[in-house]
This record gives C-alpha cells, structure tokens and sequence, in this order.
C-alpha cells in the first residue's frame, strides 16, 4: 500500500508541471478566456477636450476671447477648474460685464481655474489648499459627503489629458479686487 502511494505522489510531482503547462496553453484554453489586448489611449490636451466639451462652452469662449488657448495646450501637467455653462450664466451681472469689457480682468478670472500640477480629486482630499496661476489662493474642503474647492463641487471630475487633468466645478472661482 505504502508503494502505490508513494507512486502516485511520485506520479504526480512529476506530471504537475506538464499539467500546469497544458492548462495554460493557448490551444486549450478556450477563445472566451483571452483577454483582448488593451488599447493604448491617447489622450487630448486640456485646451482640446475644453475646446470639445459642450457643458464648458462658455468657458471656452472666454479663453478664446482672451486668446489663452496655447496656455490650455501647453506641455507640462496643470489642472483646470472649468466652471459649466449654468455656473457662468447666474454670475451677477456686474462681474459678468467686466469679464466681457476687462481684458486683464478676464484674463485673471481664467487663470483663477487653472493651477499647477496635476491634482486628482484623491491628491485634493488630502490638502486644504491651493493656488491658481493667477496667484489667488483657494480653500479644498471634503466633508466625507461632497469634495469641494473654493465652496463649488464637481459636475465631472478627473478627466485626464496628455498635458494634465480637468474638472468641471458648479460654480467660478472668483477672488477679492
């Protein structure tokens, strides 16, 4: 009895690597169990996916009016805060004249929503702030229910581009004169 099964032990150490490699092989696994090979995706820069995204329209027409779309297509790793379409539309009439009349203003206010680096919402809920390329400092808040930067959440978030990443926030960042 101790022979056979010493035997079979034997027996099977020694088949279990032919096993396992024809378990593995291509010509016995089924067709359904291969995975398709992943696509490379390649990724836009910010100034496009702004460019192409018609919640942000407005915003785009801001960047164009004030002819910083090579700042949106720059090489490096940036982040946008772009205000939707409603966010800019309830602006009080006041501020919406002086972004339309005030070129410095206007340029001031787009680059309130651009900011160095790349920051996921995952790199936001660890700080506390942050400071845009107009220099204005804004205050991130997550309350365990809802990410917020400089009071306003995020409609879409983490939408990654070649050049950095975008998120669409509910409301602009406007700063103190």
């Amino acid at each position: 009895m101790k022979s056979i099964a010493l035997f079979s032990l034997t027996a099977l150490v020694i088949a279990a690597p032919c096993a396992t490699s024809f378990a593995h092989s291509p010509a016995t696994t089924p067709a359904s169990a291969v995975a398709a090979p992943t696509p490379i995706v390649d990724l836009q820069p910010v100034g496009t996916l702004v460019t192409n995204d018609q919640r942000i329209s407005h915003f785009r027409d801001m960047i164009k009016a004030a002819k910083l779309e090579n700042v949106f297509n720059a090489h490096g790793a940036f982040t946008v805060f772009a205000p939707s379409n409603k966010a800019l539309t309830s602006l009080p009439n006041e501020i919406a004249r002086k972004i339309e009349k005030d070129a410095k203003y206007r340029k001031d206010f787009i680059l309130s929503h651009i900011f160095p680096g790349k920051m996921s919402t995952e790199f936001l809920k660890k700080t506390d702030a942050i400071r845009a390329l107009s220099t204005h400092k804004f205050l991130v808040r997550d309350d365990e229910r809802q990410l917020m930067v400089n009071n306003h959440g995020f409609l879409a978030q983490d939408i990654n581009a070649s050049n950095g990443i975008l998120h669409i926030v509910d409301g602009p960042f406007l700063q103190k004169d």
